[in-house]
């Protein structure tokens, strides 16, 4: 059985950080993204992080992924969140505004997603099942 995968709201960040000019730090957080800058700021870097760009993504998990894979040119290091590019060139290329959302087709198919993960296809068959039997 594949395992339950969380689907939770969050933001996905951009972060720059006046130490490293070239850079931005691409992430996700179930907080805010100004108390997660901050909580960046205590691992030892000489200059705190600003939040560049953030949006609130019903997916959090999703929204990182999509997003390092769309900028994966870019990356400094596959295992760290860190892109070389500018804060413009990478809203951009993850096709958002600051004021953009998940459209309903999206959302819908992140739920969908998430059933299936939670319960599997044939999990929901049976329910359907179930439901439209007991309705006649």
């Amino acid at each position: 059985m594949m395992p339950l995968t969380v689907i939770e709201p969050g933001w996905l960040y951009l972060l720059t950080n006046p130490a490293m000019p070239a850079l931005v730090k691409i992430g996700m957080t179930t907080r805010s993204p100004e108390e997660r800058a901050q909580e960046l700021a205590s691992t030892g870097v000489p200059m705190p992080f600003h939040v560049a760009a953030a949006w609130a993504v019903d997916d959090v998990r999703a929204a990182e992924r999509d997003a390092h894979a769309a900028l994966a040119r870019y990356r400094v290091n596959d295992a760290r969140e860190w892109f070389r590019l500018s804060v413009p060139a990478a809203i951009k290329a993850l096709g958002r505004s600051t004021a953009s959302k998940p459209s309903l087709g999206r959302r819908a198919f992140r739920v969908l997603r998430g059933l299936v993960e939670a319960i599997g296809w044939f999990g929901i068959v049976m329910t359907l099942a179930a439901l439209s039997f007991g309705s006649g």
